[in-house]
C-alpha cells in the first residue's frame, strides 16, 4: 500500500467504515482511489468508470470500503442506493474546470439533502496541479458549502502526483475519533 499504509498497532482489528466516492466523469475518482489503495508514489492508469467500483483500504487502522461510483452525471441518480449506508461521502470535484462547477453543485446538493444517515463529506478539490485551478473559497462559494448542516471539508489535491490525498483521508480520521 505504498504511502498511504500504517501497521496495524497492538493487534486491533480495523474498524471499518464504508464510504461512498462521488463526482462528476473525469473528475478524478478512480485514479485517487487508486492511489489510496497502491500508494501514492505508484503510477495509476486509468478508464472511465462505467458502473463503479469497490475497494478496502487500511488506513490508520480504519477499513475504509469504498465505493467509486461512475458512469456519468445522467445516472448518478441512480447511485442514491450507495450514499444511505455510508458514513463519509468522497466528493472528488475538478477544481480547474470553472463551467462544470455548477453541475457538481447540483448534485452535491443532490445527495445531501436525500442522505438519511449520519456522514460527514471530504471534497477533495482535484487537478491542483493544473492551471486556473479554483481556491478553496471560490469552491466553498461555487458548491454553496456554507449552506451544509454537516461537517464538511475541502482538501486541495492532485491524484497524478498524490498531493493532498493523505491529508483528506487524516481529516476523516479525525472526525471519526477512532
Amino acid at each position: 500500500m505504498g504511502g498511504l499504509s500504517t501497521v496495524m498497532g497492538c493487534g486491533r482489528k480495523p474498524i471499518e467504515v464504508t464510504v461512498t466516492m462521488s463526482g462528476l466523469s473525469g473528475s478524478g475518482k478512480t485514479t485517487i482511489l487508486y492511489k489510496c489503495k497502491l500508494g501514492i508514489n505508484q503510477s495509476v492508469n486509468t478508464y472511465p468508470t462505467v458502473s463503479h467500483l469497490q475497494e478496502t483500504i487500511i488506513y490508520k487502522n480504519i477499513s475504509f470500503n469504498v465505493v467509486d461510483l461512475g458512469g456519468g452525471a445522467k445516472i448518478l441518480p441512480y447511485w442514491l442506493r450507495f450514499f444511505n449506508n455510508a458514513k463519509v461521502l468522497i466528493f472528488v470535484i475538478d477544481s480547474s474546470d470553472h463551467i462544470q462547477i455548477s453541475e457538481a453543485n447540483y448534485y452535491l446538493h443532490s445527495w445531501i439533502t436525500t442522505i438519511e444517515n449520519e456522514f460527514i463529506v471530504l471534497i477533495y478539490a482535484n487537478k491542483q496541479d493544473l492551471p486556473n485551478a479554483m481556491t478553496v473559497p471560490e469552491i466553498i462559494e461555487k458548491l454553496s458549502l456554507n449552506s451544509f448542516k454537516i461537517p464538511w471539508h475541502i482538501q486541495l489535491a492532485s491524484a497524478i502526483n498524490g498531493e493532498g490525498i493523505n491529508e483528506g483521508l487524516d481529516w476523516i480520521c479525525e472526525k471519526l475519533i477512532i
